[in-house]
C-alpha cells in the first residue's frame, strides 16, 4: 500500500498541467524556499533475528511509526530544477514480537527506544512552474544516524548507522503571496545491522522508511 501511494503521486505529478496565473508568485531560478512541515515517518521494516552462529529464530525485528515537525531547504538552480535537505529527528520504538516468550529474558517484546537523524538531500523536478499547482518527482540520498539508544530490557541494542536511495514526489500550491503549501512523500531505501545482547542475536534490517509530509512554505 505504501508504495502505491508513493507511485500514485508521481503518477499525478508527470500527468498534471497548468496555465500561467495571474499575480502568483512563483519559485524561479535562485529562490529560496523554506517548508515547514508536519511529517510521519513509518518504516518498511523487514528483519529476521539470526543467533551469532547465524541460525534463524523465526523471530523478527519491527519498528514503529513517529509523527514530528521538519524544515525543508530548497535551493532552485533553474526554473524547473532545485535541490533540497530536509531536517528533523525522530524517536522509534524497536521491538521483536515474540522475543519475551522465547527467551523468558525480557520484561515485554520492547528492546528499545532510538532517536534517529535521517537527513535527505534530493535533486527536484518541478512541472508548471507557472502554475497553481506545480507538482515534482525527485531522487537522491539519504543517511540513518542512530543515537540515544534507551534500553528496555536487560539485552543491550547496537545498530549501525547507513545510507541509501531515496525517491521522492508531491506538489506545491502558489498563492498570490510568497506563502505556498506542500505535499510531499519520500520513501528512503536504506539498512542497518543490528545486534542485541553483544551479537548473541543480529540481524540486517531492511529500514525503508515512508516519509509523508504536509505543510507551509516560504519564498525568498
Amino acid at each position: 500500500m505504501k508504495k502505491l501511494i508513493l507511485a500514485s503521486v508521481a503518477a499525478l505529478a508527470l500527468s498534471a498541467s497548468g496555465a500561467m496565473a495571474d499575480g502568483l508568485v512563483t519559485a524561479k531560478k535562485g529562490t529560496i524556499k523554506l517548508d515547514v512541515r508536519l511529517t510521519n515517518v513509518a518504516p518498511d521494516e523487514k528483519g529476521d533475528v539470526l543467533t551469532a552462529a547465524g541460525a534463524d529464530t523465526t523471530l523478527n525485528v519491527a519498528i514503529g511509526n513517529y509523527t514530528i515537525p521538519t524544515i525543508g531547504i530548497e535551493y532552485y538552480l533553474t526554473d524547473n530544477i532545485s535541490v533540497e535537505a530536509i531536517a528533523g529527528v525522530t524517536r522509534h520504538k524497536i521491538s521483536v514480537p515474540g522475543i519475551k516468550a522465547a527467551l523468558n529474558a525480557t520484561p515485554s517484546d520492547d528492546l528499545a527506544k532510538v532517536w534517529i537523524l535521517p537527513p535527505n538531500i534530493t535533486a527536484k523536478y518541478h512541472f508548471n512552474t507557472n502554475s497553481a499547482f506545480v507538482p515534482y518527482v525527485g531522487a537522491g540520498i539519504n543517511y540513518m544516524l542512530y543515537y540515544s539508544i534507551k534500553e528496555q530490557s536487560p539485552l543491550s541494542v547496537d545498530l549501525k548507522n547507513k545510507g541509501g536511495l531515496a525517491l521522492q514526489a508531491g506538489f506545491d500550491v502558489n498563492t498570490t503571496s510568497k506563502l505556498s503549501y506542500n505535499f510531499d512523500v519520500k520513501y528512503d531505501f536504506v539498512k542497518t545491522d543490528a545486534k542485541v545482547a553483544g551479537g548473541a542475536y543480529k540481524s540486517n534490517v531492511t529500514v525503508n522508511p515512508l516519509i509523508v509530509s504536509l505543510g507551509v512554505g516560504y519564498k525568498f
